[in-house]
Order: structure tokens, then sequence, then C-alpha cells
């Protein structure tokens, strides 16, 4: 048998409750804007990561993208010199040799995107490209391009890992997974960073 509550009891019972549930609801929201002032500004002050490389400032951010910049000009890589120091490099070229050009490709992979990128406010424009010798890589409608005459950048996949070049051309060899980290080399050797 359930015992018999007087209307004054049942009042002070909902009261109770309702004083309760209150005191809960602000606990939760004072924890929660404690929990969110203090973990914001711990992402925001110590999430950015800086190094200094031949007196140039790296900071990679939130989204894990190197940052850095060069005569006003911001530039953008997944890897730092740091990382890419080892990769052998045998080139002759500087930012100078591409203005005002168009720059080809032949291969396509995240190096090819990562170059295109920071070269677009140096290049006219950039566009598939074939070379003599390598027409079983590309399609019917690629435009032939000669490396005396044209900029051209071959991505090819390879055991090997290096960076060379053949006139005017920038033959980039890697194994796929490490194609973009290569690209970031060159950028960096063209960009006289490294």
């Amino acid at each position: 048998m359930r015992k018999i509550v007087t209307s004054q009891e049942k009042e002070k019972k909902d009261r109770r409750n309702k004083i309760l549930i209150g005191i809960i609801l602000v606990i939760l929201m004072v924890l929660s804007t404690a929990g969110y002032a203090f973990f914001s500004g711990e992402r925001e002050n110590g999430s950015s990561e800086k190094i200094t490389y031949n007196g140039i400032n790296f900071v990679r951010g939130d989204s894990g993208v190197w940052a850095f910049e060069l005569q006003n000009i911001q530039f953008y890589t997944q890897y730092n010199p740091q990382e890419t120091a080892n990769i052998p490099s045998l080139i002759l070229r500087s930012p100078g040799d591409y203005s005002g050009q168009p720059l080809f490709f032949l291969g396509q992979s995240g190096a090819r995107r990562e170059i295109e990128y920071n070269l677009r406010n140096i290049v006219t424009r950039s566009q598939e490209g074939c070379i003599p010798g390598y027409e079983k890589r590309c399609s019917n409608e690629t435009p032939i391009k000669n490396c005396s005459t044209e900029n051209i950048i071959v991505i090819e996949e390879s055991n090997d890992t290096r960076i060379t070049q053949e006139e005017n051309c920038i033959f980039i060899k890697a194994p796929y997974e490490n194609q973009t980290l290569v690209g970031d080399a060159f950028i960096f050797k063209l960009l006289g960073v490294q």
C-alpha cells in the first residue's frame, strides 16, 4: 500500500527536486564553460609548432601544414626542410627560371599538387606535358614538350629517392608514398631554403 501524501509534502518534495536539478544544471554550465576556456586556450597557444631553418621561420598550424614566407610570398608544405634535408638533389634552377613561363607536369601525385600550389604566383600556368621517351605514360591529347626549351617536372614512382635535372626538366623520383616529401625538397631547393 502507498502512503498518503499531503499536498504540503508533495509541494516540498517537488521544490526540493527542482532545486536539486537547478543546482546540477548550474554546476554543469560552470564546468563546461571552465573546460572550454581551459582547453581552447591551450589549443590556441600550444598547437602550432615552430622551427627556424637557415633563418626562415616555419610554423605548423592546426591543419598540419607548414607555412613560411619568402619575399612577402606565403608558401605551404606538408614537410619542413629538416625532414627533407637528406634527399639527394642535383638541380641548378631558381624561381627566376620559372617566372612568367608555363610549367608542364608529367605525372600525378601529391608532389605535383604541392609544387603547383607553391609556384602558382611565379609561373603563368601549369598543365600536363609529355617528353620524348615517356609517350606511353601520356594520353594522345597531351602535348609533347622539349626539355631544352620548356620547364617540365617529371614525377616518377621509383625505389630510388632523388631529384635530378636534365636541361630544363626536373625528375622527381621516389616511392609513391614519399613523393610529396621529395616534392617539398624540390620546393626548398628551388627557393634557396636548402
